[in-house]
């Protein structure tokens, strides 16, 4: 297995470590901090209320998920593209019109959806009444994910990381204030104020590029580049559409086979488990910049072995992490509060989709480049058709919910990763066809 000396020269560029290691100490802060909030949340909230507070949380980042959360890698690969090529900044605003388009009109569903419907679907007046508010600001959030994706793309990190940074000192202080204040209202208000303010101060960073195109260039611009939106943009919007609303369906499906508590159990083993892909997450948003900057160069031997070498790295560390986080499942559960402990076994079980979680984000990193945008699509079918099809005979058979959640879900990552892996395959053989000989030792 290859030495972390070795990897950092494989890495070949020590720009890509910089960016790496600021990312990991700004964005790892942030959430950090946002991580403490929820700590502070399990304990001053009911856990009725912190399932509702994470019911409503986990909505918004699904309705950002299927808006633009998925394009903010395409906004990286736009902008880094953009420097050579004329057609990659007018494709990256048709990105943005097209989110913005989408984000209105689920806003106006969200707003003018009858009461009656929306209380049969959350069984909350509360949480009907924050999904109105949600329905109005919608086109602020999501201005959000998109231009931290462009700020990737200009190799901003060091400013992501302190937005990230202050945004998540902010959203603490929210929560802490809204919630001593006025309770469960409190905290989703600061939840709230949260995003908006995020996305209002990011997008400032990136007005000055954008008026710098003309506008008489602008439409011509857009409309010879339109045929991106049907090769490249719907397939992720519609995979987005499938993956977001597919984990809050199970998440309904939690609550009507158990209750509440069953939202807030696993939103703690989640977060657990997210920690274990966290640090590796800043370093697949950092490394696609410098990845496309290799494909664009047609340096393929150096771009598939930064990747065989980065995987090994991966299935080591993944595994490492997964035994980690098992060994001190109670420990860490108590953390959340006692009436977590007791949901120790789901952590388990979650834990074992570690690794192929991780081989998974560094692979589709690969198949982004490759612009397979309609296979990633179909993947995603899949894998999400397979997840819901073994989770709901499970719970009709009286499997305990969150053991049947996990357990359906790691299936699913597992076929996931399978799905992914023979696309890379494919263009590993492809794009070095030439070179088999002298790269076998890559198979």
């Amino acid at each position: 297995m290859p030495s972390p000396g070795n990897i950092a020269r494989t890495l070949k560029d020590s720009a890509v470590m910089r960016s790496f290691f600021i990312t990991v100490f700004g964005s790892g802060l942030s959430k950090l901090i946002l991580i403490l909030s929820t700590f502070y949340c399990t304990h001053i909230l009911s856990e009725s209320e912190f399932g509702e507070f994470s019911f409503i949380r986990n909505t918004l980042n699904m309705v950002l998920c299927i808006c633009a959360l998925n394009f903010s890698s395409l906004c990286t690969k736009f902008t880094v593209d953009a420097k050579t090529s004329g057609e990659s900044a007018f494709k990256l605003i048709i990105l943005f019109l097209f989110s913005l388009f989408v984000c209105v009109v689920l806003g106006l569903v969200l707003l003018f959806l009858p009461k009656q419907l929306l209380f049969l679907i959350f069984k909350s007046d509360t949480v009907v009444f924050y999904f109105r508010i949600i329905g109005l600001l919608l086109p602020l959030f999501i201005l959000q994910p998109l231009t931290e994706g462009v700020l990737r793309g200009m190799m901003r990190f060091k400013l992501i990381g302190l937005l990230q940074t202050l945004s998540s000192l902010l959203f603490f202080g929210a929560i802490v204030a809204g919630a001593r204040t006025a309770g469960y209202n409190g905290a989703v208000i600061g939840m709230l104020s949260y995003y908006a303010l995020y996305a209002a101060v990011s997008v400032l960073f990136i007005l000055k590029p954008i008026r710098s195109r003309r506008g008489a260039e602008t439409l011509p611009g857009l409309l010879a580049n339109r045929s991106v939106v049907r090769e490249m943009i719907l397939p992720i919007f519609i995979m987005s559409f499938i993956e977001a609303p597919m984990f809050w369906l199970v998440q309904l499906l939690l609550i009507h086979f158990g209750d509440m508590t069953a939202i807030g159990g696993m939103t703690v083993i989640t977060q657990v488990r997210n920690l274990a892909i966290l640090i590796p997450s800043y370093f697949f948003s950092t490394y696609l910049a410098y990845a496309s900057r290799l494909n664009a160069g047609r340096e393929y031997d150096t771009y598939f072995n930064q990747f065989r070498r980065l995987r090994l790295c991966f299935i080591a560390a993944g595994g490492a992490v997964a035994l980690l986080l098992t060994l001190t499942a109670t420990p860490l559960l108590k953390l959340y509060g006692a009436a977590y402990v007791s949901n120790s076994t789901q952590l388990v079980i979650a834990n074992l989709g570690i690794p192929f979680l991780l081989l998974s984000g560094l692979l589709r990193i690969e198949l982004i480049i490759q612009e397979h945008q309609k296979e990633l699509l179909y993947i995603s079918v899949a894998w999400n058709l397979l997840w819901v099809a073994v989770l709901i005979p499970m719970l009709l058979l009286g499997v305990h919910s969150l053991t049947a959640f996990f357990t359906s879900q790691l299936l699913a990552i597992v076929f996931q990763y399978l799905l992914i892996h023979l696309i890379y395959q494919k263009d590993r053989k492809r794009l070095l066809r030439p070179h088999e000989d002298s790269d076998s030792t890559d198979r």
